[in-house]
């Protein structure tokens, strides 16, 4: 499934720009149903790959798509919640799946998997197209229309369209003609593909795979057998939801940088003393430790769903110019599919060269590694539109701030 995401990561980004957001979206659809059709019916290994590959490739497209299609639709004062509500659903789907594997057979979970698309092209079908790519290619009048249909008739629809109209015509003052290489040679648009790929590497980096691969294990040992692992990944799954909710309804008062900071530097902790477990208990000194790995797990899922895991998503979806946003997306998840590959096919190998301990260890400092990284690196975009964050980026306005102020 990774290999199926990281081909298809960057010509989404081109797709996007060219069809638009909303029907590169639709172009999804097809793609994830093949993907499961050959899951339900392949009878053989070659097609039950073909599957992977396939949903794996609409996957990591509608990664690069999501947050670029609710950035450019929501109003700043509620796009971090929106941005949020991405990762969310993602927590939701892998809970509905978790559900459906514990009560059902393979055959029926991927069925009840398939239905989604479906529903999703139904959806999506009904929704406009974003109105900056619609302004970007000159487009006014469609433009006024999706944002009259977005915001009500109350929205003061010609002020965000002047605002938008400004920044363009600040652009092409700056000598962007709104072309995808003359972005790209934009300070703004260097510093925001170093934030975001920073955010994607330690968002795969910090181990929340190999927490999730040793929770049905963690959680045998802390119950005495008495909770299954369907049991158990239910749990976690239901922790994950419960926690990236509360991020997604916080996000947009407590900001982002404060969030990723304090996420990363407890999934920092938690993986380090997961480690020092570990160590304990392969040398027979964990006796009356078994509190230790089920609460470093707990806090672990909790902290990630509060940070790291919707928050990347967010700034994803913010730190980027009109032009470069579909590219600067798809590189950025290019690289996190990548990682992804990387950690869930050489876990093992790496367990079995430093052991269980020294992979924690290494995941646990590259989590406050990421810390550090946020607090010197990336920007706060709270309560800033778009263009805001541009010239932000640019040198025009301030880059460096961890406010926190909650109202």
């Amino acid at each position: 499934m990774s290999l199926g995401a990281l081909a298809f990561s960057l010509p989404v980004g081109r797709l996007a720009d060219v069809l638009g957001r909303k029907r590169a979206g639709l172009c999804l659809g097809p793609l994830f149903l093949a993907g499961w059709a050959f899951l339900i019916w392949g009878d053989s290994l070659a097609l039950l790959c073909v599957g992977r590959l396939l949903t794996g490739a609409a996957g990591g497209a509608f990664n690069v798509l999501a947050p670029v299609y609710i950035a450019e639709v929501a109003q700043k004062e509620v796009r971090g919640a929106l941005c949020g509500y991405f990762q969310l659903l993602l927590t939701v789907g892998t809970l509905y799946v978790y559900v459906l594997g514990a009560v059902t057979g393979l055959f029926w979970t991927s069925v009840g998997c398939a239905v989604v698309p479906a529903v999703f092209l139904v959806a999506l079908s009904l929704v406009p197209e974003t109105p900056p790519y619609l302004l970007q290619g000159g487009r006014e009048d469609e433009a006024r229309a999706t944002l009259r249909w977005l915001r009500g008739p109350r929205w003061d629809v010609e002020a965000e369209l002047a605002e938008a109209r400004a920044a363009l015509e600040e652009d092409s003052g700056n000598g962007r003609s709104g072309s995808l290489r003359e972005g790209l040679s934009t300070p703004a648009a260097g510093r925001g593909i170093v934030a975001g790929l920073g955010l994607v590497t330690c968002f795969q980096l910090c181990g929340i795979n190999a927490v999730l691969f040793y929770a049905s294990d963690i959680f045998l040992r802390a119950s005495g057998g008495a909770l299954e692992a369907d049991t158990s990944a239910v749990v976690v799954g239901a922790m994950q939801v419960v926690a990236t909710l509360v991020a997604s309804l916080v996000v947009d008062r407590a900001g982002r940088r404060p969030l990723l900071v304090a996420s990363a530097a407890v999934v920092g902790l938690c993986a380090l003393l997961l480690g020092a477990y570990f160590q304990l208990d392969s040398s027979g000194e964990a006796e009356g430790l078994d509190w230790l790995p089920l609460a470093s797990l707990c806090l672990f899922v909790v902290a990630f769903s509060l940070g790291l895991g919707p928050v990347t998503w967010v700034l994803l979806g913010e730190l980027y110019a009109p032009e470069v946003r579909a590219f600067a997306g798809s590189l950025c998840c290019l690289v996190s599919w990548t990682f992804s590959f990387l950690v869930t096919t050489f876990f093992s190998e790496l367990s079995s060269a430093v052991g269980v301990q020294g992979t924690f260890w290494i995941f646990g400092s590259v989590a406050v590694a990421g810390a550090l990284f946020v607090f010197f690196v990336v920007p706060e975009t709270k309560d800033r539109s778009l263009e805001e964050v541009q010239r932000q980026l640019s040198g025009g306005a301030r880059v460096w701030s961890l406010s926190c102020t909650c109202r």
